[in-house]
């Protein structure tokens, strides 16, 4: 799990099927867009003198959820379908105690006054009648309100899970600059999120619900079970690749990602709002078991100018990074990560 979000609040959260890429561009091409925000691109340690990381992510999202106040869509579902059934049920469950509970008490109450004459007889009853009512009532709510509960809360979860299967899965790919920072700052370093694609409207939606400023856009991505992807933006290919694996995909849970992805997942997410505020967040990926990183692989692409603001076409191949490599690519399935909501930045 990267570390930035610990103790804090999440929006949102997800699976994701991940190929993420590190490829060499000439810092000089991405000044244009970070020199007028008052931004810069830090040096990398062990990029080439006037060579900076573009990042690429390409993600198929699964199973997106909301999350309110540390509780995620489905619990909450439930929680909500679980008391609004619970009332139901305790009312018809009320009802049906009161009856029984009424008829029960006046026959006991009258027994009991009987011995003070028919006045005490029907006082009893009516007294009997009264109390065992509202015990009835009482103990036909409880007993109405867990059963009607149990069962709605299950159904009102399973249902946003087959929601959110259904509209929260969708491809996207995130396109950023790493290690920005203002200039003359010696503050941590974001990752500054050119552009966001993505072929969902409902993530574009929520996108900009929060405001976390990655100006998402709607694409269209085909993805061909990681061999090919390509990405379309008004009918125009901006990116188009192939991906050859250099061997099988049971490469064991819980593995780590390699060193030179893992400094730049550590880096918040850095946004801009369409009034030009600077906002960032937290995403926070967990490699633990079920996440997988699978084995290497070579990736060929072929980038056009119009895929973000400040990237250059061009043509790229690279291959898993060697230790200590600052360019390459990885792949991952069932990536766990919650995002958190937007903060100044």
């Amino acid at each position: 799990m990267t570390p930035q979000a610990s103790g804090t609040l999440y929006n949102s959260g997800a699976r994701l099927d991940a190929i993420t890429l590190s490829l060499p561009i000439p810092a000089a091409a991405f000044e244009p867009v970070l020199a007028p925000l008052g931004l810069t691109a830090r040096p990398i340690a062990g990029a080439p003198r006037g060579i900076h990381p573009l990042y690429l992510d390409l993600w198929r999202v699964m199973d997106a959820r909301a999350e309110l106040a540390g509780v995620d869509q489905h619990e909450w579902t439930e929680r909500v379908g679980a008391a609004t059934a619970g009332f139901a049920g305790a009312g018809i469950g009320a009802a049906w105690g009161a009856g029984s509970g009424s008829a029960a008490g006046a026959l006991a109450g009258g027994r009991a006054g009987a011995a003070f004459g028919p006045l005490g007889a029907w006082g009893g009853a009516v007294m009997g009648s009264v109390v065992g009512g509202t015990l009835g009532a009482m103990s036909g709510a409880l007993a109405g309100g867990e059963r009607f509960s149990a069962a709605s809360g299950l159904a009102a979860r399973r249902a946003s899970e087959r929601m959110a299967h259904v509209v929260g899965s969708y491809n996207e790919a995130v396109v950023g600059i790493p290690n920005v920072v203002r200039a003359g700052s010696e503050a941590p370093a974001r990752l500054f999120v050119l552009s966001m694609l993505t072929d969902s409207p409902a993530s574009i939606w929520g996108e900009r619900m929060i405001g976390a400023g990655y100006r998402k856009r709607l694409a269209t991505i085909h993805a061909e079970e990681g061999s090919r992807y390509a990405i379309e933006i008004d009918g125009v290919c901006v990116l188009e690749g192939s991906i050859a694996t250099e061997g099988g995909d049971d490469e064991a849970a819980g593995s780590g990602p390699p060193a030179t992805f893992e400094q730049f997942f550590a880096q918040p997410l850095l946004g801009r709002r369409d009034d030009g505020r600077l906002v960032a967040t937290c995403l926070d990926r967990s490699f633990g078991a079920p996440a997988r990183v699978l084995p290497p692989a070579r990736a060929r692409l072929q980038i056009a100018p119009g895929l973000a603001e400040g990237v250059p076409g061009g043509r790229y191949e690279v291959g898993s990074p060697e230790s200590g490599a600052l360019f390459g690519m990885m792949r991952a399935t069932d990536v766990f990560v919650r995002l958190t909501f937007p903060e100044p930045a």
